[in-house]
Order: C-alpha cells, then structure tokens, then sequence
C-alpha cells in the first residue's frame, strides 16, 4: 500500500504538468507571447470574427488557437492568442499611435514607419491598414538604415517632383517578396508618356538587365532619377531636360509582368522612397 502511494503523487504531478502545458494555448494564462503569437485583450463588443479582420487573419484559425467558435462573443478584458504571421496588418483605431502599436508587436517604430512608407506617422487616419513586419535582424538593419538615409528634399532647397506618369501606383518602395523593392511603380497603358520629375542632363539611356529600356537623368545636389521599363525613349545621352519633358513611353521591357513605370529616386547613390517627394501622393 506504501508503495503504491509513492508511485502514485509523481505520476499525479506529471499528469498535471502535462494538462497545463497542452492546455497553455488554449485558456487564458498562457506565458507572454513568443515570436509566433501574440496576446489580445478584448474591448467592449469584440467577437472572434470582427478580431480576426481587423487583423487580417482567419477566423477559424483564431478560434482553434483559443478554444473558441468562429462566432464567439468575447468579453472585456478577456485574453485570446492571435498567430503572428511573416506579415499581419492592423487597422488603426481611435486613440491608437505608431508608438503604441510598435510596443505592441515588439518592432521597432523606426522600421514600422520605414517598412509602411509612412510620411506623417502623426497624422494618421483611422481605419488605415498598417502592415506588421516579422522580420530577422539583419533585414531590420536594412530598413533602419534605408529609412535613416531618406533625406528630405525641402531642406535642401528642392521642390517637389514633377508625377512622371499618370497612372494607378502598383508596387511601392520597401520590402516585396522577400527582396527590396528600390523603387514605386505605376500601372499604366503601353505608349503612356513618361515625364521628367525635374529638369536635368540626361546621363543614361539604353538597356540594363531587369530594368529594360531605362533613362537616367543627373538633376544636380546628388540627386538623380530612373525610369525603367519603357516601351521607347524619346531622348539622348547629354541632352538637357526640363521639368515635365515627355522622355519616353511606358512599356514592359526587362523583368516585368506588364506595362508600367518603375520610378527610382537616388540621393548619393542611394535609393529613397519616390512617394515622399511626389505632390498628392
């Protein structure tokens, strides 16, 4: 009998570890989230369903993860896991900040102003979709420093740059797949006119891998633009342009899935994000 009841209290505690660690992901007290989930507690009127597309994640999914129905009601305060994928977005709400929101995913502000092309992160409307990078140390430090190297151009006595093209921006500046996208791209029709951002000599034109057709044009102060994909081009080596000169067509040339515009703006030598020096956009 003495045996028997000293047999049985191990066996009894490790039943109960087991219980509470399969049991962790699913109840309310489970350790602080690691890097494949994160908590939430719910607001007034939270369901697993509105949780879930406010973060852009499947319901389903969400309501495994804690025990729950797709349909559930959540009451305030109650914690649920959330799966942090390679990317999530988060639409902003009344009261939310980037500061906030950056704490709340454990990234750096810097590297979520960076990796969303955020120009004004103080005046950000509601409802807009930010995007939540899970990135590794070093693509971090790529980011932080592309962002750190953004100058303004108002401070060094430029205006704005003319919009090279009239058409619907298809690919932004920033991380894409995994690989660095040096530039902004608009969707436009074959023959579209490409216009020069500002007057300047032109420097190249000619084929280069990946970019196709590409005209480069030297504006002065470090700072050069890049037009690429173009179906023809319309100017000369040495030629001077002025701000708003048709230079050449859109087109699809080089590594492209259909006409458009890839439109790079370099600061001495490096690549910045088009958007911040283009009027409306």
């Amino acid at each position: 009998m003495k045996k028997s009841s000293k047999n049985f209290v191990p066996i009894l505690i490790l039943t109960t570890i087991i219980s509470i660690t399969i049991m962790q992901p699913y109840c309310g007290y489970a350790a602080a989230p690691g890097s494949h989930r994160i908590e939430y507690l719910a607001k007034p009127g939270d369901t697993v369903k509105n949780v879930s597309s406010r973060y852009g994640l499947d319901a389903e999914l969400v309501a495994a993860m804690n025990n729950l129905s797709p349909g559930a009601g959540l009451g305030q305060g109650q914690r649920v896991f959330l799966p942090r994928e390679p990317e999530m977005t988060y639409s902003l709400q009344r009261g939310d900040t980037l500061w906030d929101i950056a704490k709340k995913y454990r990234v750096n502000v810097n590297l979520l102003i960076a990796y969303n092309d955020i120009s004004q992160p103080n005046r950000m409307q509601i409802g807009t979709k930010i995007r939540i990078p899970v990135r590794t140390d070093e693509e971090e430090k790529v980011v932080l420093a592309l962002a750190m190297a953004k100058p303004d151009l108002s401070s060094r006595g430029e205006d704005e740059l003319f919009l090279p093209v009239t058409g619907v921006i298809s690919s932004h500046f920033g991380w894409r797949k995994g690989a660095f996208h040096h530039g902004t791209d608009f969707a436009a029709a074959t023959g579209t006119p490409i216009k020069a951002a500002k007057a300047g000599s032109v420097s190249f034109v000619g084929w280069r891998s990946v970019y196709g057709q590409t005209i480069m044009i030297e504006h002065g102060q470090d700072l050069k633009t890049v037009y690429a994909h173009a179906s023809k081009i319309l100017v000369k080596k040495g030629q001077q342009v002025r701000k708003g000169q048709i230079i050449g067509e859109v087109g699809s040339t080089g590594r492209s899935t259909g006409p458009h515009l890839h439109f790079e703006v370099r600061v001495k030598g490096e690549a910045v994000n088009p958007i911040r020096y283009l009027p409306g956009l």
